[in-house]
């Protein structure tokens, strides 16, 4: 278990053919995505996009299964099994020093002599089972011509197993792919962007499809509100709206003195039908509250949300800019 079943749990059921069934379930991906019901577009909107279901079903009580990683995630590390072979090919046999992953870690340091930054890097590599390259006399070469010290960061890996189990037609387009950075960076994205899924944001790796050169980082996505198209976007907003016009006007309505105004026990006459019918106004009345309650939360919900989201991403645009200076550092 732990970073080193990588290679097993990206073998099971991800690479080739069985990685298109993954695209599947994805949000602008299926057809049927279009022909969702309200109460689904409602229950998003409420609370969110769902999270992606594990890449795998597991039918045969596993219980390794509810370990697995989500579609997202074993998307994020099928792309960078594509930078290291990329890397990998660019210097046989040399391997691949920490430096050069630096831009691709989850938690960037805020720099690479942070102490966090080893530890960031050696995640991918024990994911992918990394394998360290003896470079001995190159280390003290570069010490004896003043290249200066030899640091945690310039430590090489190789990585035989993604070699030697992996063709590089089964690999992700790097490209295309969602942690591929896009061409242009828009730091000054409508607010729609997080609100929903417009048709430009559907496809939101690297807008060109013939796009191959290995990206310089990786790229975290900005987090939305929802993933409903702007027709169900807006569907929710009206709905909601209405919902919540209609049910004031109708507990107004039956206040004293409105048009729908309820039978009290004085007007509705004598005995126990006068007192049953004043129970029942009382209790209608505070349904209708409560009503208006819910009616309220439709919006107090996606506001609070919106709110997080908008903190979640401005931290992602923090990480992402880290892994931009590491690479812009090097140049």
């Amino acid at each position: 278990s732990g970073y080193g079943d990588g290679i097993a749990m990206m073998r099971r059921g991800s690479w080739g053919e069985d990685a298109r069934s993954n695209n599947q379930h994805r949000p602008g991906v299926s057809s049927s995505f279009e022909q969702r019901g309200l109460l689904s577009i409602a229950v998003e909107f409420l609370f969110g996009p769902s999270d992606d279901t594990p890449a795998n079903n597991n039918s045969d009580g596993d219980s390794n299964h509810h370990h697995l990683p989500s579609a997202q995630e074993l998307e994020k590390w099928k792309f960078l099994a594509a930078v290291i072979m990329t890397l990998s090919s660019a210097s046989p046999g040399n391997g691949i020093s920490l430096r050069e992953l630096l831009p691709y870690t989850d938690h960037p340091p805020t720099s690479a002599s942070h102490p966090s930054a080893v530890r960031e890097t050696l995640r991918i590599v024990s994911y992918f089972n990394g394998k360290p390259v003896d470079k001995t006399n190159d280390r003290e070469a570069s010490g004896a011509s003043g290249g200066g010290p030899y640091s945690g960061m310039d430590a090489r890996f190789c990585f035989p197993e993604i070699i030697a189990e992996f063709d590089c037609q089964k690999l992700v387009t790097l490209g295309s792919s969602d942690s591929a950075p896009p061409l242009a960076l828009d730091n000054d994205k409508p607010m729609a962007s997080i609100l929903y899924k417009e048709e430009e944001y559907l496809n939101f790796g690297s807008s060109s499809s013939n796009n191959d050169s290995m990206p310089e980082y990786l790229y975290e996505r900005p987090h939305v509100l929802t993933e409903l198209s702007r027709q169900q976007f807006g569907q929710c907003v009206v709905l909601g709206l209405l919902n919540f016009v209609g049910i004031i006007w109708v507990h107004n309505a039956m206040m004293p003195g409105g048009l729908l105004e309820l039978p009290s026990s004085r007007a509705g006459g004598r005995g126990n039908n006068a007192h049953l019918i004043s129970i029942a106004s009382l209790l209608l009345l505070k349904l209708l509250r409560v009503l208006r309650f819910y009616a309220g939360l439709f919006f107090a919900l996606p506001f609070c949300r919106l709110v997080i989201v908008m903190v979640r991403n401005y931290r992602v645009e923090k990480r992402n800019q880290r892994r931009l200076n590491f690479v812009r550092a090097e140049l």
